[in-house]
């Protein structure tokens, strides 16, 4: 019986499935909410590795930094302690170069009143004392010039009269000479009287020291006539001379007088072309030596933001990569952001010892390393859209950018520990160049 059971036909699992057919074939049954979801996924897969295979990724530094101008802004300082008596200027006035801004009073009050206005007053005096003498020595002097032709002229007329009466006096005694020979030869003989030829031989020599004193006389007229000619050239030099001395005494006296009104008040003018900012000093105010007066925001120029980037952040940057700005004043998420190029980069590192790099690192807040570098962009645009109008940058406005560096696929950026790995520096061998040319 075992035997003809083991040499049955079907196995007995069979014959048992035989015995419960009539219920039906069992049907697995799926709902269709995960045929869908199932699909989705897979779908979602595809794009995920159609993105990783195809997508690209930028990456990009973040930098903070202030709106500046090419030229720098002009900031007036007090040159001295004192009062400010006068203003001229307001917020946003145009000015040009020389342009009277403010006027700071240094007088000191005594008993006596202002002490530099009474310095002032006494040189005052003694300048139109000096005046007065000057003109006074000029009316002098032309008298006394005046009194040297004079007499130039009579002693010419002068020794004119002496040189014809020498004429005259010359002929009388050559007529009484000639008279007086006669005379002798006639006494010889006995015709004349003795007395009558000495009386002649006197009237001759009496005309010959007459002659003779004429003729001394011209001598000291022509020297008395030399010397004053002499006095008339070197007169006017002489003169001149005096009136110098007298210039010179008021010319003294202007300096004094200008040096003690530069010292009472002191003229801060505009040293350049420009719109007035950031007035901080009033008139009335007192201010020390060295005191912020105001701003002056150059005509010439153009709109720059000046960045302060780390050692980190410099090695990728290069000029004329993009950059987008977010002002400070004028949030992004309401007002955009606005391209700008980096312009200029600075190649040596600035120190907080560098003066404006003290400030400069703790833009919004931050304190930068102390090693840092200067990056200069350029804005498409100097002003911002807001509310459908055109606002102008502010010098000083805060700002915010994130500078475009190097892009590559995104598989290159999940790969790049193992690229690192296998000795590849920062991506596949080639990327590089790719990078750098296709920045931003």
């Amino acid at each position: 019986m075992n035997e003809r059971a083991n040499l049955a036909l079907f196995r007995q699992e069979a014959i048992d499935s035989r015995k419960h057919k009539w219920f039906g074939r069992p049907q697995l049954l799926r709902p269709i909410s995960a045929t869908v979801a199932t699909g989705c996924a897979v779908v979602a897969v595809a794009m995920i590795g159609i993105f990783v295979a195809f997508g690209e990724y930028t990456r990009r530094v973040r930098l903070t930094g202030t709106v500046q101008t090419s030229v720098g802004v002009v900031r007036l300082i007090a040159p001295q302690a004192g009062q400010i008596v006068e203003t001229s200027v307001s917020e946003g006035q145009e000015v040009h170069k020389g342009d009277r801004l403010y006027v700071v009073s240094t007088d000191s009050t005594t008993s006596d009143g202002n002490t530099y206005a009474a310095i002032i007053g006494q040189l005052r005096l003694q300048r139109n004392e000096l005046q007065q003498e000057m003109a006074r020595r000029v009316e002098l002097d032309k008298e006394h010039k005046d009194n040297l032709q004079e007499q130039a002229a009579a002693l010419e007329r002068e020794i004119a009269q002496v040189a014809a009466q020498i004429s005259v006096t010359a002929a009388y005694a050559q007529t009484l000479k000639q008279f007086a020979d006669r005379l002798e030869g006639v006494v010889e003989k006995g015709i004349v009287a003795q007395r009558e030829f000495e009386v002649r031989r006197e009237s001759y020599m009496g005309q010959r020291a007459l002659l003779e004193n004429l003729r001394r006389d011209t001598i000291q007229l022509r020297a008395k006539l030399q010397e004053t000619r002499s006095k008339l050239r070197g007169f006017d030099r002489e003169a001149a001379s005096v009136i110098g001395g007298l210039k010179r005494q008021i010319s003294a006296l202007d300096q004094q007088t200008a040096d003690m009104e530069r010292n009472r008040e002191i003229l801060v003018t505009a040293p350049q072309d420009g719109t007035v900012t950031a007035v901080l000093v009033r008139e009335g105010q007192t201010v020390g030596a060295g005191t912020p007066l105001l701003s002056i925001l150059p005509a010439s120029g153009h709109v720059e933001v000046h960045f302060l980037a780390s050692s980190a952040a410099i090695g990728f940057i290069r000029q004329g990569s993009p950059v987008l700005l977010r002002y400070a004043p004028f949030p992004y998420q309401k007002f955009g952001q606005y391209p700008a190029t980096i312009a200029e980069i600075s190649r040596v590192a600035l120190r907080a010892a560098d003066g404006e790099g003290i400030a400069a690192g703790q833009i919004a807040g931050k304190q930068l390393p102390s090693g840092f570098y200067r990056v200069t962009a350029k804005p498409e645009q100097d002003t911002v859209l807001a509310y459908g109008e055109r606002e102008p940058l502010q010098v000083g406005m805060d700002v915010e950018a994130d500078v475009f560096l190097e892009t590559r696929k995104l598989y290159e950026w999940i790969l790049e520990p193992l690229y690192s790995l296998s000795g590849g520096i920062g991506g596949k061998p080639g990327s590089r160049a790719r990078n750098e040319s296709g920045a931003g």
